[in-house]
């Protein structure tokens, strides 16, 4: 698997808003080729990190027009542009 972490900060009262965008756009990102998963987790009042679970790495790469609709779509959500990186899951422990 392979991972897209974007760390994302908004202001606490645009949560909701942001929430809600995301649900309007989940036919669009179950169109993704390759994509097996998003979480996204509240880390603090301003900011959360999301967790883009890919099958490998091209397919993140070719997802990256769609991936750039979605957030543009999120950005009168947000406070700062958001902060991305990806990379290999080298280890996995599901209960």
């Amino acid at each position: 698997m392979h991972y897209r972490i974007t760390k994302i900060k908004h202001s606490s009262e645009s949560l909701d808003d942001l929430i809600s965008y995301l649900g309007s756009v989940e036919s669009d990102v179950q169109l993704i080729d390759g994509l097996q998963s998003v979480t996204v987790v509240n880390i603090s009042d301003t900011e959360s990190i999301a967790f883009s679970a890919y099958e490998n790495e091209d397919q993140m790469n070719n997802a990256g027009e769609k991936y750039r609709e979605i957030m543009g779509g999120m950005a009168q959500h947000i406070t700062a542009p958001p902060e991305m990186s990806s990379g290999d899951s080298i280890w996995t422990w599901v209960r």
